[in-house]
């Protein structure tokens, strides 16, 4: 059976371009047609995917059709619905073997092969209860198998003139897209398959076409690139502006663009965060938690960050985690992020230390011996790789919305406990310079990075001229 799929586009053509990517993901094979009514922002096409151009009325003058109806009712989108039932049935003709229609802005979770069905008229979802009292039950045209031959031969179409919506049927309720289709269907006592789409989709939202604002679409895309993207990975870089001594965000995002050869999107996230119009770029508000007597207040607050990092990015199987103050220097991919590396063989700090990070460190330490674990040192200050379901199980286990640790700790002296890491050494490794001082040793080792190290990092203290004009030199900024 040839699988076809019939995508009617309106000025959505980036929410096309990724539900055809979403499909072939997880259905190859599938034949699309796409009927462009674009007014604004056409379908620019696809390798593979036929296009009818109806941009200009070449194929359905809907002027002309919608002057035929003298008494139609006005609508908000200027029966945007009456048009779309059209395109459809201009369909059938096109399709005669029956098509999947899909709306533009759906993306697919997985296989959708088990709605193609020759042996029923249609296969979907029943929308038992319309959003308007006056609108009749219909069937969702989000996802929706249709069977032409066996609608044909039951004289039945998807236009059935009459009941058009708000056109051809001006009565106190009204049959909106595919809401005839129902009633004939189950008029003529035709086989169906109800299955719940949503099972099987995620829906930007009816109307889409109407919703242009490019860094919404853009965002949604984003967090749910797994769907139509099978390499890209998500970077978290969480941020608070008032800790900030210059542009090391900036700096640390201009280097992922540079230096990452994989795909990916970045969320900054946190409170009150700077504008960053970038296609690359997510901003995620997150209020800081309050500060709580005994607890490292950044510890907590980055779980707070991750979780709606985790809610807003539902479809990532994990993440990197990395500071806004590293900056990548020379190329690296993901086995470069994954690669095992600690800073050192033992976690040594003193908990009655007045530094609230060291007080932590020693509390991961004593947890980890309590669990009868390795307590090796894996702050790095380089990009780590967390698994959502490892890191979850951890803020579970250990209440970390409100109990502060050092997470790459725990994370990884738990779920790596018989590995072997690699040992970061300044003067052997190619991983990383840590400007922590300003000293000279410090400066000269700076100095020398780029043409040694993946990574340079900093802390307060070593935030200096030196290595800011270095940066701006290497990302030309």
């Amino acid at each position: 059976m040839v699988r076809d799929i019939a995508i009617v586009n309106y000025n959505t053509p980036e929410l096309t371009t990724m539900a055809i990517r979403s499909v072939r993901k997880h259905t190859p094979g599938c034949r699309f047609t796409v009927f462009d009514n674009s007014d604004k922002y056409p379908f620019e096409g696809m390798d593979g995917v036929r296009v009818i151009d109806n941009t200009k009325g070449q194929v359905i003058d809907f002027n002309a059709l919608l002057a035929k109806y003298p008494n139609k009712r006005d609508t908000a989108n200027n029966h945007g619905s009456a048009k779309h039932i059209a395109s459809v049935d201009y369909l059938f003709d096109v399709l005669p073997d029956g098509f999947l229609l899909m709306d533009s802005d759906v993306l697919v979770r997985w296989d959708i092969s088990p709605l193609f069905d020759e042996h029923v008229a249609w296969c979907g979802t029943i929308e038992h209860t319309p959003p308007y009292p006056f609108m009749y039950k219909r069937i969702f045209p989000y996802l929706l198998w249709i069977n032409v031959p066996m609608l044909r031969s039951n004289g039945i179409r998807f236009w059935h003139e009459g009941m058009v919506y708000k056109l051809s049927y001006t009565g106190n309720r009204y049959y909106d897209t595919a809401g005839s289709l129902l009633k004939d269907c189950t008029d003529a006592r035709l086989p169906f398959k109800e299955v719940n789409i949503f099972d099987y989709i995620v829906h930007y939202g009816g109307a889409s076409c109407r919703k242009l604002d490019p860094r919404d679409v853009r965002d949604w895309m984003f967090r749910h690139a797994t769907l139509w993207d099978t390499k890209k990975y998500l970077v978290v870089i969480p941020y608070l502006p008032s800790a900030a001594q210059g542009r090391e965000l900036e700096y640390a995002i201009a280097g992922w663009r540079k230096h990452f050869k994989e795909d990916y999107t970045i969320v900054v996230v946190g409170e009150n965060l700077p504008a960053i119009d970038a296609e690359d770029v997510v901003c995620l508000e997150s209020k800081r938690v309050d500060a709580t007597p005994g607890q490292w207040r950044q510890h907590v607050d980055y779980v707070k960050c991750f979780r709606a990092v985790r809610d807003a990015f539902p479809e990532y199987e994990g993440f990197i985690f990395v500071a806004d103050d590293c900056y990548a220097v020379n190329d690296f991919d993901i086995a470069d992020v994954k690669f095992l590396k600690m800073l050192a063989p033992e976690l040594d700090f003193n908990p009655e230390s007045t530094n609230g990070w060291r007080r932590d460190k020693a509390k991961t330490k004593a947890a980890l011996i309590a669990a009868g674990l390795p307590t090796r040192n894996f702050t790095t200050h380089l990009p780590y790789w967390f698994d959502w379901d490892k890191i979850e199980t951890l803020w579970d286990r250990y209440d970390m919305d409100h109990q502060s640790y050092v997470i790459e700790d725990l994370y990884y002296n738990t779920y790596c406990a018989d590995r072997k890491p690699f040992q970061l050494n300044a003067d052997t490794d190619n991983l990383k310079c840590g400007v922590y001082d300003k000293s000279n040793e410090t400066l000269e080792r700076l100095r020398q990075a780029p043409s040694q190290k993946i990574w340079i990092t900093n802390s307060p203290d070593g935030w200096c001229a030196d290595l800011e004009v270095l940066l701006q030199i290497h990302y030309k900024h």
